[in-house]
């Protein structure tokens, strides 16, 4: 199926539920892993997705990087781990257009 074959079906906004908070609420960041095969493409695409986002929030290359490195961020982290340094930096010189070190 083509990128112009693909239907669109609106979906209806409705406004989040909402209640006051209470000390007790969790406000912890809650890590979910689905199984998938982790082949380069996979990796190079999910990798491209972070660099992009966080580019598009205004992220430099070196902080962006630093996701990659930190092992509090399981995805960039488990890719940089299994591809190397060299994939995740020309990822970012590409996203970037500056070898991935734009400071």
């Amino acid at each position: 199926m083509t990128d112009s074959a693909v239907r669109r079906i609106p979906i209806p906004l409705r406004p989040a539920p909402s209640k006051d908070f209470e000390a007790d609420d969790p406000f912890a960041l809650v890590e979910v892993e689905y199984p998938v095969a982790s082949d380069r493409a996979a990796d190079e695409a999910t990798a491209r997705v972070f660099i992009e986002e966080y580019a598009m929030a205004g992220w430099s290359a070196e902080r962006v990087r630093a996701l990659f490195t930190s092992s509090q961020f399981s995805g960039p982290n488990g890719i940089l781990n299994r591809r190397g340094a060299a994939f995740v930096d020309g990822l970012l010189g590409e996203v970037y257009g500056t070898g991935g070190d734009d400071g």
